[in-house]
């Protein structure tokens, strides 16, 4: 069986050294982190439907989520573009 992981999160869960994720990762065939510096949890929602509409979660899939503070907020930058 193809166990695959799929991690969620701010930068303690995807940073330049490892992490927790790093950590419990071996343990998988499949490693997929799709935790990014500075990610509300509104966009680590997003980061959740996004991968599973192109992954198609599976029933024995591992899927963990970190959540980040509640006062972290998206900004739309208006770089004149």
């Amino acid at each position: 069986m193809n166990k695959r992981l799929f991690v969620f999160g701010c930068s303690y869960t995807n940073y330049s050294g490892p992490t927790w994720a790093d950590c419990i990762a071996p343990r998988f065939d499949q490693f997929h982190n799709f935790g990014r510096g500075g990610m509300s949890n509104m966009m680590i929602l997003h980061q959740v439907l996004e991968a599973d509409a192109e992954h198609k979660f599976q029933v024995d899939d591992h899927v963990a989520v970190m959540l980040t503070g509640f006062n972290r907020f998206n900004w739309l930058a208006n770089d004149g573009q």
